[in-house]
């Protein structure tokens, strides 16, 4: 018995935290297939101001795969349509993916949670055909985030950046099924 619990308190952060689909329906007013996954963060940002915590999800709609980014900016910024969001790979090879909108930062919206919600932060949307990319083996070590106050360069951990892998493998799968 004690073992058992010693297994379910070691297995408990995996199951709780694991990445899933967290939307895959067809939507009722235009036929079309939409699919989502869960937030997942690939960078924690400054312990005491949150700075450069970025949080991501893959979605999938009318045929198109959109990356979106949270990122905790602390201060006023935007994104500008079609700026660029490039992801450095461990391969030494490189993404790049257009924003779909002009975006500003807002209280908040860098995050998914309670968590820094009272500090500035932005969300926006990316597309591009690099996104395959992410279906590799390689994975992003680093990411450059352009706004209208130039860009920004955020080095990511493999194991985060492994995390946008296989939320794109879960993402296709549920495409093809």
């Amino acid at each position: 018995m004690k073992n058992l619990f010693i297994v379910l308190f070691l297995l408990f952060p995996i199951l709780a935290f694991s990445q899933k689909i967290e939307k895959n329906e067809v939507d009722d007013f235009t036929g079309n297939k939409v699919i989502y996954t869960s937030w997942e963060k690939i960078k924690g940002g400054n312990v005491l101001t949150g700075r450069d915590n970025l949080m991501f999800m893959l979605r999938y709609e009318n045929g198109t795969t959109y990356l979106h980014l949270k990122w905790i900016t602390v201060e006023i910024t935007s994104i500008s349509n079609d700026a660029k969001l490039m992801f450095k790979f461990n391969d030494d090879s490189v993404a790049t993916l257009n924003s779909i909108s002009h975006v500003l930062s807002g209280k908040g919206e860098g995050v998914t949670g309670l968590s820094w919600s009272a500090i500035m932060g932005i969300h926006a949307m990316y597309k591009g055909d690099d996104i395959i990319k992410f279906s590799g083996d390689a994975v992003a070590t680093k990411v450059r985030v352009y706004s209208t106050d130039g860009y920004v360069d955020i080095d990511i951990k493999d194991k985060d950046g492994a995390k946008i892998n296989k939320a794109y493998s879960l993402l296709t799968a549920a495409i093809k099924k």
